[in-house]
């Protein structure tokens, strides 16, 4: 359905039935577009290109199912600084102690997150009264992502597109983790921007939305009332 030397594969998807193999095929090919990048950029500076990498598709659907649009991120991915405190705060000499890292939630204040835990605190994936996972957002600016940010960089006015929506659970195969989430436009207005979240437990009774990846996409893709914004994210490791 996507031929490999199309340059004019996105739009025409338009009018297909979103079914998430067709989701797969999307990821594939922008999955190559980056990796192509990332050797590129690998020979221009000398320096080895790195392995892990996400990649976004982000489809407009109309009400009858079927794709208006395609748009995926640029090549040059973001994996925030977020991420790496965190995932660097798995990684220590085992202990019978509380270990914490400090990450910057949505709101742009910092938090003590508790990787592991004793009595009286919480790790990030435990919470007893309130759910724990992680959520997309979208949004509307088409500033280029840096390492350091903590959310989107303009939110949309309209509910439910203006908040985080929550992803589908993970899926594992052939050495990339897949999972995506949508939500049915209130209002109209232009994605620019995705953005990966995990909403996590504090080191206390609080819960809190902490942005792993920000990324740009290529094009901006519009919509309207009542068509769904579908966001899918690939990790390869």
């Amino acid at each position: 359905m996507i031929r490999p030397n199309d340059e004019h594969w996105q739009s025409n998807l338009q009018g297909t039935p979103y079914t998430t193999r067709l989701d797969r095929l999307i990821h594939e090919r922008a999955r190559q577009e980056t990796a192509r990048y990332l050797l590129a950029e690998a020979k221009r500076t000398g320096q080895l290109h790195a392995r892990m990498h996400e990649t976004v598709a982000l489809s407009i659907l109309n009400e009858k199912g079927k794709i208006e649009s395609v748009g995926i991120n640029k090549p040059d991915d973001l994996i925030l600084d977020n991420f790496g405190y965190w995932l660097a705060g798995l990684i220590r000499t085992p202990v019978q102690a509380s270990t914490s890292v400090t990450l910057k939630d949505s709101s742009n204040t910092n938090r003590t997150v508790a990787i592991f835990a004793t009595s009286g605190n919480y790790p990030f994936n435990m919470y007893f009264y309130q759910k724990c996972g992680t959520q997309l957002m979208v949004g509307s600016n088409a500033t280029t992502a840096t390492r350091a940010d903590y959310t989107v960089g303009t939110a949309f006015g309209t509910a439910p597109e203006s908040g985080l929506f929550d992803t589908s659970t993970g899926s594992y195969a052939a050495g990339y983790i897949s999972f995506s989430g949508a939500v049915t436009a209130g209002g109209s207005g232009t994605v620019n921007e995705t953005g990966f979240y995990g909403y996590w437990a504090g080191n206390s009774a609080d819960s809190y939305s902490f942005m792993l990846f920000h990324d740009n996409l290529e094009t901006g893709q519009p919509f309207t009332a009542g068509q769904t914004i579908n966001c899918s994210y690939s990790i390869d490791l």
